[in-house]
């Protein structure tokens, strides 16, 4: 009885999003994308502003319009053009989540397109309530979603596209296609 109103608790991370799309580019141009270092970076290309970091295989991302929190990246691994991971805190916090593991996946499909696939691994701050958890499982599910979108639109149609692409809150935050 003394647990009857007792908040229920979400369940202790780490916790795993996927999704998937079809790009009509070559895995090694979808590849160029994803890689930090690379000129091309999708980041870099979109307007973000991309710098080293203080080692090998790490490097600062200031998104555009979170100019207060700094993407502090370190690659994991990498294996050129079907493979690319990297770790992932934001300083300062951005709401209730710690890390993630963002590991890129590609591969060859016929006529020279490929399938890219992410599955991202976040960690969240410890003692969330299941109403939090549920809404941060939202979030992230979009933001997954909303990963392989944009590097879909940037890989078809340019950087420009990419960068304008719009999501609101009538279709739960995702990317429109």
């Amino acid at each position: 009885m003394f647990g009857l109103f007792k908040r229920k608790m979400a369940p202790e991370g780490p916790f795993e999003f996927t999704d998937e799309i079809r790009i009509e580019r070559p895995m090694a141009d979808v590849y160029r994308l994803l890689d930090w270092s690379d000129p091309l970076n999708a980041q870099k290309a979109q307007g973000h502003k991309l710098t080293p970091g203080d080692g090998a295989g790490q490097w600062r991302l200031v998104v555009t319009g979170l100019e207060n929190h700094e993407y502090l990246i370190a690659l994991a691994a990498s294996e050129m053009p079907v493979r690319y991971v990297y770790d992932c805190n934001v300083v300062p916090m951005i709401g209730r989540l710690v890390r993630t593991r963002e590991a890129y996946s590609l591969a060859p499909l016929d006529g020279g397109a490929c399938m890219a696939k992410l599955a991202l691994t976040a960690q969240l701050v410890p003692g969330l309530t299941a109403r939090r958890f549920a809404h941060e499982e939202k979030l992230l599910s979009a933001a997954c979603y909303n990963a392989v979108a944009r590097l879909k639109i940037h890989a078809e149609n340019g950087a420009g596209a990419a960068r304008d692409a719009e999501m609101d809150e009538t279709n739960s935050f995702r990317i429109r296609l």
